[in-house]
C-alpha cells in the first residue's frame, strides 16, 4: 500500500514596491492589496493541515515580518526570480521531511482551509500535478516530489524556453501546452514536440472553447486538450463533447446538483465521470440570469486575457481590460464545491 504524502506548503511571495505592479494603481495600494493576498493565503494553507509547514519564500522584510506571527517558517529568496525560489522552498521542505510539496503562489484572495483539503485530497495519488487557473495561462497549484532536481517554469510562458528546457533535458513526464504563446502559434509548436519529442506527452491546457481547436490539437498529436466553459447551450456544451474523451472541466452557474440547462443534464453527468464539474454555490442553489450589481471579472478567449461582462447575462458583452484589479475573485482561486472524477 503507498504511503501517504507528507505535504510541506512552499508560497513564494515578492513583497514590497514591486508587488502587483501590473494593477493600475497606486503603489501603496497595490503593496496593501499583495499582502491581503498573501496573508490569506498563508492563513488558509495552515488552517487546512496543522501539521503542514507553510514556507514563505521571500527576500522583503516586512513579509519576513509577518509570516511567523501567521505560523510560517520564512525562506530567503536567492533572489534570481520566481523558480529560484520555487527551488529554494523545495529545498527547505525536504531539510523539514516532507516528500511532497504545494507550490501556491502568494495571490489567492479569501482562500479557504476547505478548499486546500480538497486540492490536496485530489491530487494525492500522483507525484505531480498542476492545477492551472482559469483563464487556463497560469498555475493555481503545482504539486512535485521534495528533493533536488526541481525545475520549474513560471511566468509568461514561450516558446524558446519550452524548447531550451527540453534541449537541455528532455526527460520530462508531461508537456502542458499553452496555446497562446506570445512568440510562436501554440499549435505549431505542439507539432514542432510531437515530431521532435515523439515519447513525451503534451497536453494542451486552453481557455479556448472552440471545438475546432479541441479537435485540431488532439489531430496533431496532443494526449489530451483541458476545457474550462461553462455549461450553458451552443458552444459551451459542444466544446464539452468534443473534449470528453480527454477531459474537460464544467463551470457551473448554481448548485452542483442542480444542472442548468436541464437538456445538459446527461451531458453533466458524463463530465462527472470523465472530467470536473465546479461552481461557487452551495447545493440547492438555482442559477439566476439578470443584471449583475457590479462590473464582474472574467475570462474571454476572444481579447486573450482578463475582461469585465457587464449588463445581461444574456448579451455577454464584453470589453478588454488587461489592467482589470481581480479585486473580488482571483482567475487562481479553487471553486468551492467540486465533484472529482
Amino acid at each position: 500500500m503507498p504511503r501517504s504524502p507528507v505535504w510541506a506548503a512552499v508560497v513564494p511571495v515578492k513583497g514590497g514596491p514591486l508587488a502587483k505592479s501590473r494593477l493600475a494603481l497606486p503603489r501603496a495600494v497595490r503593496a496593501a492589496l499583495a499582502t491581503a493576498f498573501a496573508r490569506d493565503t498563508v492563513t488558509a494553507l495552515r488552517e487546512a493541515d496543522r501539521g503542514m509547514p507553510v514556507l514563505v519564500v521571500t527576500g522583503d522584510p516586512d513579509v519576513a515580518s509577518w509570516a511567523p506571527t501567521h505560523g510560517a517558517e520564512v525562506v530567503p529568496d536567492p533572489g534570481s526570480g520566481l523558480d529560484a525560489a520555487v527551488t529554494a522552498g523545495v529545498a527547505a521542505a525536504a531539510g523539514r521531511g516532507a516528500t511532497h510539496v504545494a507550490v501556491v503562489l502568494g495571490d489567492h484572495p479569501a482562500l479557504r482551509p476547505e478548499e486546500v483539503r480538497v486540492a490536496l485530497a485530489a491530487v494525492a495519488g500522483v507525484d505531480r500535478a498542476v492545477v492551472p487557473d482559469a483563464d487556463g495561462t497560469g498555475t493555481a497549484l503545482l504539486t512535485l516530489p521534495a528533493g533536488p532536481g526541481v525545475r520549474t517554469a513560471f511566468g509568461a510562458g514561450s516558446a524558446a524556453e519550452a524548447r531550451n528546457a527540453l534541449n537541455e533535458d528532455s526527460n520530462y513526464d508531461l508537456v502542458l501546452l499553452d496555446l497562446a504563446l506570445g512568440d510562436a502559434d501554440g499549435f505549431e509548436l505542439l507539432t514542432e514536440l510531437r515530431a521532435t519529442y515523439p515519447a513525451l506527452p503534451v497536453v494542451v491546457v486552453s481557455a479556448s472553447d472552440r471545438t475546432s481547436d479541441v479537435i485540431r490539437a488532439i489531430d496533431l498529436g496532443a494526449m489530451g486538450f483541458v476545457v474550462a466553459s461553462g455549461l450553458a447551450r451552443g458552444i459551451d456544451a459542444a466544446a464539452h463533447r468534443a473534449a470528453l474523451p480527454t477531459g474537460t472541466i464544467a463551470a457551473e452557474a448554481g448548485g452542483i446538483d442542480l444542472v442548468y440547462p436541464p437538456e445538459n443534464a446527461g451531458l453533466a453527468a458524463e463530465i462527472s465521470v470523465g472530467g470536473l464539474r465546479v461552481t461557487e454555490m452551495p447545493p440547492g442553489h438555482a442559477p439566476r440570469n439578470g443584471l449583475a450589481r457590479a462590473p464582474v471579472p472574467t475570462s474571454s478567449a476572444r481579447c486573450g486575457g482578463p475582461a469585465v461582462r457587464c449588463g445581461s447575462t444574456r448579451s455577454r458583452r464584453r470589453w478588454a481590460r488587461p489592467r482589470w484589479p481581480r479585486l473580488r475573485r482571483s482567475s487562481r482561486r479553487w471553486s468551492g464545491t467540486a465533484t472529482w472524477s
